[in-house]
């Protein structure tokens, strides 16, 4: 055999055997990922540890501002049974949930749940339609990080959801998932964003989203969050008007946005 055949071979064999590795890897990762459809970590029932406190909207803020982290309440009651509060309406801001969710870990795991610390597999922002639309009433985060055990690679996971509608805030701790080979968990670093939650959905309401929600006399809902298609450069925003909805992508960087689909 000359050395041009036995290169060739050598060449050949290498690549076989970067694609069965490759192949390998991928079916395990797919594998994992359907495994993990069934306890997905943006759920509260996919935790072993989970809790929750009743907090005050019209108050917790500039508590907090102030200083006072007393602000979380225990309740005997159970949570799918809490009422609705009577009064209020709420409109936060994305850096609003984020201080409440901050106090939240400090006071549950001893960690402010820093994003320096902690990266965000998915994060939802919730309201109900109205008039003069500027912030939210709901928001679920779901933060991760690496960690080994015995070592073996996972993900750590923890589950916040603060819902003002209730008053209620909500939390889980405890699941581990494993660390894929090739389809890692992306960071959806929408808090360095130059464009916030908030900001998209003024974007969103000047482009289409007010007419549409008047059309329907505010009977929807718009949801703002991690897009799908693991697509981390945008807000994914949606007016809910059932049967109807409007899917709107706005880039996190430039505001640029698109309309992904109409339903007639």
């Amino acid at each position: 055999m000359n050395k041009r055949l036995l290169r060739g071979t050598i060449l050949l064999g290498l690549v076989s055997l970067f694609g069965l590795i490759y192949i390998v890897s991928l079916a395990y990762d797919l594998n994992l990922r359907n495994d993990q459809s069934i306890s997905n970590p943006g759920y509260l029932d996919s935790y072993p540890e989970t809790g929750y406190f009743k907090i005050n909207p019209e108050t917790i803020l500039r508590s907090l501002s102030q200083g006072n982290a007393d602000v979380f309440m225990p309740s005997l009651e159970d949570p799918n049974s809490v009422e609705p509060l009577t009064h209020g309406s709420f409109s936060w801001a994305q850096g609003d949930f984020l201080q409440v969710a901050s106090a939240l870990g400090q006071l549950i795991w001893k960690d402010p749940m820093s994003l320096e610390d902690w990266s965000v597999d998915n994060v939802i922002f919730r309201t109900d339609c109205r008039d003069h639309l500027n912030g939210f009433d709901f928001a679920g985060i779901t933060y991760f990080r690496p960690i080994a055990v015995n070592g073996k690679k996972f993900y750590t996971t923890r589950h916040i959801e603060i819902d003002l509608y209730y008053g209620i805030v909500r939390w889980g701790s405890g699941a581990i998932y494993s660390r894929p080979i090739l389809l890692k968990w992306k960071s959806f670093n929408f808090a360095e964003a130059n464009f916030t939650a908030d900001d998209a959905l003024q974007i969103a309401e000047k482009n289409g989203g007010k007419e549409r929600r008047l059309e329907v006399e505010n009977k929807c809902a718009v949801y703002i969050g991690s897009p799908q298609n693991n697509n981390h450069n945008n807000w994914y925003l949606s007016y809910l008007m059932p049967p109807d909805f409007v899917n709107y992508l706005i880039d996190l960087d430039t505001g640029e946005y698109k309309i992904s689909s109409v339903s007639q």
